[in-house]
């Protein structure tokens, strides 16, 4: 960075002319701030890094009366270029709505600016919004989160929540680890959609608390919060503008960073409230060719946002509040631990959530979502368009793929399966409740081989 201020001070020279140039067509530093951020202007917030566009627009065009001079007709094109591209840059970063620059707006005030009463704003179902529940694959997933949960240490949460005065909200930051296990979880097996916590080398305040990768291009911004505010019957009965610190957040960060101008643009957006629940917004934005800008066009929200007193719908982890109840200052607590407090190992409503989230961006992005197959070791592919999930536990599932007489027991750790068969009696005769009797009995059955016939089978994606 200083190597470029000392360029822009002293930019009378040809050596100083040709720095500025290769810094300029340097794809590496990029004019589009997502692009910078493995170059020396990371550290740079939007105003900043508008000011330096600026300044270096200026030495161009003294530049240019330079070379008007020198007749060097391929020094002079490659700044007409550069000029093109930088006073695009300059326009790209003034707001199309207000003159504040975006580092200084407030989320709340620019949500009311710019979106309160201008874009369309609502409430969608879950399943309307989204791609369609995939159930199984959730479990598997969520099995998945429960095996690595383990190995994380989550009595920082404990100790926080233990630390706070009665009334105080939790502290957010201790939750983002824990968050962002979350998320890796609910894309396991789809390589193509990544998660990271914020970039803490960047001073940038219009700076995602979530990021999202996607081919590993940096998109879908999310944003998490101690708390959430509650809808109001009266003043805000959907909720939305309530939160418009949050939903004002993403909005923020989707002007600064992720707009490419041109082109329309859709994103689908997280708001996270600790690890208890969670919310999908999908912004919507039209480019305008005449002011050569973006804007909100629409925006909308799933699940719905609950009235006061009520629980949330996106549930990632229920009974969160409790957990002083349930470990004390010296228990060892993993994120499994926290995750099971209420006793049940099935995917949350959040957890199903988010699975269809992933799911959303990879229709968006044109990828093709992971197909499960079930094959055993003989390379036979078992028919699992009909499976579903028996039974869950905290280290494996009970699944029975069809009207086959068997069910299928599938552990976490390198998800093998083993397939388990009564012989001479049917399963369907068995009531749901004598699944944990059943299994115990035919542990001792495979283990002996006499009143079951087993094969191992394993799970693959």
């Amino acid at each position: 960075m200083e190597n470029i201020e000392e360029a822009l001070k002293t930019a009378s020279a040809e050596d100083d002319l040709q720095t500025i140039l290769r810094v300029l067509e340097n794809k590496s530093v990029g004019f589009k701030r997502q692009e910078a951020a493995a170059g020396p202007f990371a550290d740079m917030d939007t105003a900043a890094l508008t000011g330096l566009n600026i300044r270096m627009l200026s030495v161009i065009k003294r530049a240019q009366q330079q070379q008007g001079h020198t007749g060097d007709s391929d020094l002079s094109k490659r700044l007409s270029l550069i000029e093109e591209t930088m006073q695009h840059m300059v326009k790209r970063h003034k707001t199309g709505y207000t003159e504040t620059p975006l580092h200084l707006a407030d989320e709340g005030t620019l949500w009311q600016q710019e979106v309160q009463g201008k874009a369309a704003c609502n409430i969608a179902k879950v399943d309307e919004m989204l791609q369609p529940r995939q159930s199984f694959l959730a479990a598997l997933r969520y099995l998945s989160l429960l095996h690595e949960g383990q190995k994380q240490d989550a009595r920082g949460i404990v100790a926080m929540k233990r630390g706070r005065k009665k009334g105080e909200a939790d502290l957010e930051r201790d939750y983002y680890p824990h968050m962002l296990n979350i998320f890796q979880a609910a894309a396991v097996g789809q390589p193509e959609i990544q998660f990271q916590l914020e970039d803490p080398a960047s001073a940038d305040s219009a700076r995602p608390d979530l990021r999202c990768f996607v081919h590993d291009v940096e998109s879908h911004p999310g944003e998490a919060k101690a708390r959430n505010v509650s809808s109001n019957p009266i003043t805000d009965p959907d909720g939305i503008h309530n939160n418009k610190e949050a939903f004002g957040k993403l909005h923020k960060v989707i002007r600064a960073k992720y707009l490419s101008p041109g082109r329309d643009q859709v994103f689908f957006c997280p708001f996270i409230v600790r690890i208890e629940c969670c919310w999908i917004a999908k912004f919507e934005y039209d480019w305008d060719n005449e002011t050569e800008t973006h804007r909100l066009r629409s925006c909308c929200f799933c699940p719905p946002i609950p009235a006061k007193e009520l629980p949330p719908y996106g549930v990632l982890c229920k009974q969160l509040d409790d957990m002083l109840t349930h470990f004390g200052a010296q228990d060892i607590v993993s994120l499994t631990d926290v995750l099971l407090m209420a006793g049940d190992a099935s995917p949350t409503p959040g957890f199903l959530m988010l699975v269809q989230y992933v799911a959303t961006l990879c229709h968006l992005h044109s990828i093709a979502i992971v197909q499960l197959q079930f094959k055993l070791h003989n390379q036979q592919t078992l028919d699992i368009s009909q499976a579903h999930v028996l039974a869950y536990g905290h280290k494996s599932l009970v699944v029975q793929l069809g009207v086959e007489d068997a069910v299928y027991k599938g552990a976490g750790v390198g998800w093998s399966f083993l397939k388990l068969q009564h012989i001479g009696s049917s399963l369907q005769a068995d009531p749901l409740t004598m699944l944990p009797h059943y299994w115990s009995c035919a542990q001792q059955g495979c283990q002996a081989r006499e009143h079951v016939a087993y094969q191992s089978g394993s799970f693959s994606e």
